[in-house]
């Protein structure tokens, strides 16, 4: 990612945040000193400690996702991806919000908090999770072509040479796809590229109509 920012003639510093003792960045003290930022979650599933159960995230997960947010907030820019990027928000994952240590979902104790998929719903634009959305049933990925500005000339394919991390994919459906435009402009959003396979989540495989149920165990 680096030698690729380097190319397009753009400097870029690193906030590891292993190597700074398990701390987000601050927005104030890291982030505003940015135009932009990199969010960049390699191929961490669920941001978490060890000794943390499933179902449960790290406190840092949501540290970070407040830090971003109010470097958003104040007209900071963001490229959030990585090979499941969204999902442990859009999942609801509970942290500890006293400290980043493990807590009981089970327990009934007050001591769980879900993690918000309101900065994805409204801060991104991307309101449902679809996963696996570029997945063929062969494990390959669909290539992905340009939908909209600024990506509407552009076409991407997968494979050789990778990092071998091309066994996930994941979309979303925008956040104006659920919720009108006309009646929440402040959230106006749109796909910019999408993958190329037959049909999808809201567009039949063949044909121009189809029929859903939510049952898949009941003919």
């Amino acid at each position: 990612m680096l030698d690729a920012l380097a190319a397009t003639g753009r400097g870029a510093d690193v906030y590891d945040v292993d190597a700074n003792a398990r701390e987000a960045p601050t927005a104030l003290g890291v982030l505003s000193h940015y135009d932009a930022v990199i969010w960049y979650t390699a191929d961490d599933v669920i941001t978490r400690d060890p000794g943390m159960v499933p179902g449960t995230a790290s406190r840092v997960a949501n540290d970070e996702m407040l830090a971003v947010r109010a470097f958003l907030n104040e007209g900071g820019r963001l490229l959030y991806t990585g090979k499941y990027a969204g999902l442990e928000f859009a999942q609801g994952y509970e942290f500890n919000p006293e400290t980043n240590a493990p807590c009981d979902p089970d327990s009934g104790a007050d001591g769980c908090q879900a993690l918000s998929d309101d900065f994805l719903q409204y801060y991104l634009g991307a309101y449902l999770y679809n996963e696996d959305a570029g997945t063929t049933t062969k494990g390959t990925l669909y290539d992905v072509l340009g939908a909209a500005d600024p990506f509407t000339s552009f076409g991407w394919s997968f494979g050789a040479p990778s990092a071998n991390n091309q066994e996930h994919s994941a979309s979303f459906i925008t956040t104006s796809g659920v919720l009108p435009k006309a009646q929440f402009p402040q959230f106006d959003s749109w796909p910019a590229a999408k993958y190329v396979r037959p049909g999808g989540p809201f567009d039949p495989h063949t044909g121009t109509y189809y029929a859903y149920s939510n049952i898949g165990d009941i003919s």
